[in-house]
C-alpha cells in the first residue's frame, strides 16, 4: 500500500511539478503544512495519510498548478490539501489498475500535528524543499 501511494507521489513531481526529486528517510523539523486524508480498501484495510510539508513546498505546487510566483498561506494549505487529493486519488487508480483492489478516499483536511506512530513514511526532496509521505494503518 505505502509504495503505491508513493509511486503516486512521485508521478505527481515528475507530471506536475516536473522536478527531479530525491527520496530520504529524513523528518522534518521546520515550519510544515500537514494534510491528512483517509483511504479504507474494498479489503478491509483502512488507512491514515499524511503529506506534511515544507511552505516552500506548497510554493511549488501553486507555481506549478495556477502559475502563482507568491501565494498566501490559505492558498498553500490549500495547494497541499489539492496534493493530497491528486496523490490519493492516483494511488487510488493505480491500486485497482495495479492488483484489483478498490477503495474510497476521504476528503483532505489540513491538521495541525501528524500522528508520530505511523507505519512507514518518506521524504522526497525538490532542491531544498520537502514533503514527508506517511502512512498509518487504522
Amino acid at each position: 500500500m505505502f509504495e503505491t501511494i508513493l509511486e503516486a507521489l512521485e508521478n505527481f513531481c515528475v507530471h506536475q511539478i516536473r522536478s527531479p526529486h530525491k527520496l530520504s528517510k529524513d523528518a522534518l523539523e521546520c515550519d510544515t503544512i500537514i494534510a491528512s486524508i483517509g483511504i479504507d480498501l474494498d479489503d478491509g484495510k483502512s488507512y491514515k495519510i499524511y503529506l506534511q510539508a515544507m511552505p516552500s513546498f506548497a510554493q511549488r505546487v501553486a507555481l506549478a498548478l495556477l502559475e502563482e510566483e507568491i501565494s498566501d498561506d490559505e492558498t498553500l494549505q490549500d495547494m497541499i490539501l489539492e496534493t493530497s487529493n491528486l496523490v490519493v486519488g492516483s494511488a487510488k487508480v493505480l491500486l485497482n489498475e495495479q492488483l484489483g483492489i478498490g477503495a474510497k478516499i476521504s476528503t483532505p483536511s489540513c491538521v495541525s500535528e501528524c500522528d508520530t506512530l505511523y507505519d512507514e513514511f518518506r521524504c522526497l526532496s525538490i532542491d531544498e524543499d520537502k514533503i514527508v509521505l506517511a502512512l498509518k494503518e487504522l
